[in-house]
């Protein structure tokens, strides 16, 4: 889970880096807060989506009882003490 995590993170940055830079690109021009405008609906996407990816792995997580900190959750104890 957490390499799938890290995967998802990888992949926001090069978009978000991908992003930046067109509106760096873009801001000399005219219409800057147009081009902000669209930067920033475009990262909200990004925040929305990885947001989303965070919550898929938490409840992947809780179907297998694993905490996120790595702990068991709800899991019977299978050693009998007699």
């Amino acid at each position: 889970m957490k390499k799938l995590q890290e995967e998802h993170e990888k992949e926001l940055r090069e978009i978000h880096e991908h992003l930046w830079g067109i509106h760096e690109q873009l801001t000399p021009f005219k219409d800057v807060e147009g081009v902000r405008a669209s930067a920033a609906r475009s990262l909200k996407q990004i925040r929305i989506y990885l947001e989303k990816s965070v919550w898929e792995i938490d409840y992947a997580l809780r179907d297998l009882k694993i905490e996120p900190n790595g702990g068991y959750r709800n899991v019977p104890e299978t050693f009998d003490e007699n």
